[in-house]
């Protein structure tokens, strides 16, 4: 009879999920709270009918421990680990990052208006990164996830004061949390349009994105967008061409705008630096990679319209 002896990938499977395991063991929060017996991520991973009831009856308590879940972000032992099963077609048999945030966002939710101060108190501290484990962004990103009446418009109210703060750090961030936002709201579409035109260039990017995501209003969002084809920083000009690109034929009126913003680019200011917002604000666009990004636009809006050969 012929010995067992373990392959490679099998005592490596078998090694990580020990290490795997006494991590879990020895890092469990201690601030999470327990009700009956169980702690709340146990019961945020079994049924609605339990953990719903659950989560009402912790109440405002749960906050502290719901809140630090949203910035969980996976350790690189954690994401070695589920290559190595991925490698063996298994999952991870543990509470990964992503499964984290997404329970807490289930609490949160069921919390609903009694979530909205802490989490818009998260929203507007510091400049928000777009980012997994970033604060802001995911603070901002379960404010839509709050389904209530109630609840958005006790969001909705404090993101009108922080849409014309003097600070620009805080439009930026009430932009970019409406880049998230469920809801049209007839008020942010006149405020999204006005800063488009901000004098700081980050807000600028970042109330075209939240264009690129609202029901669009082609009489006040179309002249908006057409005029930061010209703007003097690279990444606000990218924003403005996958606005229009995301509009399709509804855009056609656009196409000289575009063919100009396609001639004009290598006189552009040489401000194509990186406003480290994402969603293509972290890049030093060249000319070159502007120009694809106007021809891919023109072929979307109009497949059949002549397109840009060479540059000027």
């Amino acid at each position: 009879m012929r010995k067992f002896r373990p392959r490679r990938w099998q005592i490596t499977v078998f090694i990580t999920a020990m290490l795997l395991l006494a991590w879990v063991f020895f890092l469990a929060r201690s601030d999470e709270p327990v009700y009956q017996g169980r702690r709340l991520g146990s019961w945020l991973r079994g049924h609605p009918r339990e953990y719903y009831p659950t989560v009402l009856a912790v109440g405002t308590n749960a906050l502290p421990y719901l809140l630090a879940e949203l910035q969980a972000t996976d350790s690189w032992s954690s994401q070695w680990a589920q290559g190595v099963l991925a490698k063996a077609s298994i999952g991870p048999f543990w509470r990964t990052a992503r499964n984290r945030r997404y329970h807490a966002r289930l609490g949160l939710q069921i919390l609903d208006t009694n979530a909205v101060p802490a989490l818009v108190g998260r929203v507007f501290p510091q400049s928000m990164r777009i980012a997994e484990g970033d604060p802001g962004w995911a603070a901002a990103s379960t404010l839509s996830w709050l389904a209530s009446q109630e609840a958005q418009d006790l969001a909705e109210r404090r993101l009108a004061i922080e849409l014309t703060n003097p600070d620009p750090a805080q439009r930026r961030n009430a932009c970019l949390t409406l880049s998230l936002w469920p809801r049209t709201n007839e008020l942010f579409i006149v405020s999204l349009t006005t800063l488009s035109r901000d004098t700081n260039a980050t807000v600028r990017a970042a109330a075209i994105r939240a264009i690129i995501m609202s029901v669009w209003k082609q009489d006040v969002f179309m002249p908006a967008v057409v005029s930061r084809l010209e703007d003097e920083q690279a990444s606000v000009r990218r924003l403005a061409i996958e606005a229009l690109k995301f509009q399709k034929s509804n855009a056609v009126v656009a196409l000289p705008a575009l063919c100009s913003a396609y001639s004009n680019e290598l006189t552009q200011s040489n401000l194509r630096g990186d406003l480290e917002d994402g969603y293509f604000g972290a890049s030093n666009w060249s000319a070159q990679e502007i120009w694809q990004a106007i021809r891919d636009a023109i072929k979307a809006i109009d497949p059949g319209a002549p397109l840009p050969v060479n540059a000027p």
